[in-house]
């Protein structure tokens, strides 16, 4: 792997740590959503200082070329963050029923008076 390539994954995945503290302490995302986006970080940054590292698991795992386990990897990590949020939208869905629920029951309350 190429000087280049390792500078660019070690400043991209400081960057990327960055972002996520920033939109943590701005409350726009939750600690626990936080942490997929941090671990990916911790990945890259892996990545960026051992690369004997994941050539080993490549090889380890059957694939001839590290660019086929990665973007292999990537696109796992890309449908478990789409099932999280699917997760997260059914459990907010479900919130937002019962919290209409509560709010007619509240207004029929309210007009019987």
């Amino acid at each position: 792997m190429s000087l280049k390539i390792k500078l660019g994954m070690f400043f991209f995945s400081i960057i990327l740590a960055l972002f996520v503290s920033y939109i943590l302490k701005k409350e726009k995302m939750p600690v626990k959503y936080s942490i997929v986006w941090y671990l990916a970080a911790f990945i890259i940054l892996l990545a960026a200082i051992v690369p004997n590292f994941l050539i080993s698991i490549s090889s380890f795992l059957g694939f001839e070329a590290l660019s086929s386990m990665i973007t292999g990897l990537m696109i796992i990590i890309l449908l478990s963050i789409s099932m999280v949020l699917t997760v997260i939208i059914s459990n907010q869905k479900r919130t937002i029923v019962k919290l209409i629920q509560e709010v007619s029951i509240i207004k029929g309350k309210i007009n019987e008076e």
